[in-house]
């Protein structure tokens, strides 16, 4: 659906600069942070960056439209919409340690988990950069691919120009194409059977704050 241009490139930029870095390492800026190596998977990156993410630009509802994973096993996406019919796609996280080369070797199961939940996309990130892929890529599709490290800083550099810059489009683009879509209500009814069995394969309703 058509969305304000600016609107998700402010708001994710917020939602960037809402963590206290230096609780996490001595980094006092999101700009520093990435920079570095953090295993930081579990504790920023899945339940405060990601999340946030997920319900402020998306506009999914962590615990009603999508499901988030309760187990530590790695066999499961992090976070799965609720109704893969409409949304086929998944959303898995990595740590700030995952740099462009080692998370290839992520490809393998991202597939893997495109084909068990018959989706289109699965969208990896590390909340310094996004891949998406299909079950059929062997390299992420570059008409999605973004970087928020570049985000963050073409947006502290000039504001004015920042919808110019091709980073900004393919973030616009996937916000465009991975954002939650309402249903309604005759929809909703002939997803229920579809989904009940969601909970069983290791997800729950959570809600982080």
């Amino acid at each position: 659906m058509p969305i304000d241009n600016l609107n998700p490139i402010k708001k994710t930029i917020e939602i960037l600069d809402s963590v206290d870095y230096s609780k996490y390492s001595r980094a006092r800026s999101y700009e520093r942070y990435v920079l570095e190596a953090h295993a930081d998977e579990r504790k920023l990156i899945q339940p405060i960056l990601f999340a946030k993410f997920l319900e402020q630009v998306l506009g999914f509802k962590l615990g009603e439209t999508v499901w988030a994973e309760q187990r530590e096993d790695g066999n499961v996406p992090d976070f799965l919409p609720v109704d893969t019919y409409t949304h086929s796609f998944f959303f898995d996280k990595k740590s700030t340690a995952a740099t462009e080369q080692t998370i290839k070797k992520h490809i393998p199961q991202i597939r893997r988990y495109i084909r068990f939940y018959k989706v289109r996309y699965g969208v990896l990130t590390n909340m310094r950069e996004v891949d998406v892929y299909t079950e059929d890529s062997h390299d992420e599709l570059p008409e999605f691919n973004f970087n928020f490290l570049v985000l963050y800083k073409d947006f502290r550099h000039n504001k004015k120009t920042i919808l110019e810059k091709e980073n900004t489009k393919k973030i616009i683009h996937f916000v465009e194409t991975f954002s939650f879509c309402p249903l309604d209500a005759e929809k909703k009814i002939k997803r229920i059977c579809k989904n009940s069995f969601l909970p069983s394969l290791g997800y729950r309703k959570v809600c982080f704050s």
